[in-house]
């Protein structure tokens, strides 16, 4: 997906309080992002909920990697690689 069109996904995203608030419910978020990244979106749990009121949204060059945050990285929707601890760890592969 190029950025712009994640810049305006997210921005739509943030702006309504209905989804905003949907998101808080258990298991919501996660699905939401399993459904944006099948949508060919890169985002994590931290992009799809709005930042706190007066706090801008970090592009994800800036943004740190999150603790708990996940890596697809070919695409099948199986995580390969959490962040834990201030690093990557690789998660074993069953393939």
């Amino acid at each position: 997906m190029t950025h712009p069109a994640q810049t305006t996904f997210l921005a739509a995203l943030h702006a309504d309080r209905t989804v905003q608030q949907a998101l808080t419910q258990p298991g919501v978020l996660d699905l939401a992002v399993r459904i944006a990244q099948a949508a060919g979106y890169e985002v994590c749990r931290g992009d799809l909920m709005a930042p706190p009121p007066g706090q801008a949204l970090q592009s994800l060059e800036e943004r740190p990697a999150a603790e708990g945050q996940e890596i697809d990285f070919d695409g099948d929707g199986v995580p390969d690689a959490v962040m834990e601890g201030g690093r990557w760890i690789l998660l074993d592969s069953e393939d």
